[in-house]
Parts: C-alpha cells; sequence; structure tokens
C-alpha cells in the first residue's frame, strides 16, 4: 500500500521530463493545424485596450510581425499566480479565466473572463518585472497569438 501511494504522489524526474517534451510537441502539432484558422490581430484590435493606444503605427506593425500562434487546450495553464510571465498572449479564439488566490480562502476568485478576439493580457507583468497577480487558465481550446 504504501509502495502505491508513493508510486501515485513521486514521478521520477525522467518521466517528467517525457511528459514535458510530449507535451510541448503536443502543442507544436495542434498550433500547425490550428494556425490556418487564425487571423493576425489588427491594429485597431491592438488599440483597443489601454496598453497600445498610443503607439504609432510603425510599432504595432512590427509586434504583429514577431508574433507566433500557439494553441492550448481545455485546461491548461498560461501563467501561474507569483510565477514570471515570459510572453504577452493575444486572444484569437476561446476563452480564458483570470483567478486570484486570496488569503484565507480556501478558492481562488475569478477576477476577469477574457472571450473576446483582440483581448491581451501578461503585458504589465513583463514590463514592470513583477510576478503574475493571477492565474491564467483555458476554460475551452484556445488559439492564441504570443
Amino acid at each position: 500500500k504504501v509502495r502505491e501511494l508513493l508510486a501515485t504522489r513521486f514521478v521520477p524526474r525522467w518521466r517528467l521530463c517525457v511528459r514535458m517534451r510530449v507535451k510541448r510537441w503536443c502543442r507544436q502539432f495542434l498550433t500547425r493545424i490550428h494556425e490556418k484558422k487564425m487571423q493576425e490581430p489588427t491594429i485597431r484590435e491592438l488599440r483597443a485596450g489601454a496598453f497600445f493606444r498610443e503607439w504609432p503605427d510603425h510599432s504595432l506593425r512590427s509586434v504583429i510581425s514577431v508574433l507566433r500562434p500557439v494553441y492550448y487546450r481545455m485546461g491548461e495553464y498560461l501563467t501561474v499566480q507569483g510565477a514570471k510571465p515570459t510572453e504577452i498572449y493575444i486572444l484569437d479564439d476561446g476563452f480564458i479565466e483570470a483567478r486570484v488566490k486570496e488569503r484565507g480562502k480556501a478558492e481562488p476568485v475569478t477576477i476577469a473572463k477574457l472571450t473576446q478576439r483582440g483581448q491581451y493580457f501578461s503585458e504589465s507583468a513583463i514590463l514592470s518585472g513583477e510576478p503574475s497577480i493571477a492565474t491564467l487558465r483555458c476554460v475551452a481550446n484556445c488559439r492564441l497569438w504570443a
């Protein structure tokens, strides 16, 4: 019984590495399939939010040119509260929920639901160098630009 418990709780390091490689390969494979359906964000969509509002057109075009498509499946996490995000995400299609775990509460509180094409997130944490203030989870399959 103890051996079974240990086998379910502790995963050898090599097995974790294999799982991560498989997960990365699966995401790349699904991204290649879905990128044909994706449309690059437009300057108007980027300007809809406060962050890119004052940027000149040529700067926004250069931002759009370096974006790459990414596909996340339902239930996957983009960032976890307290971790440093590495990318700014722009939603193409899907449903993302931002949740914050507050001290003294068992369940995290939903602070935002992102559903509209062109919405972007994680920009403030990247620019400030601070850790993420919320956990971002895909509620449905999501096509994003990163």
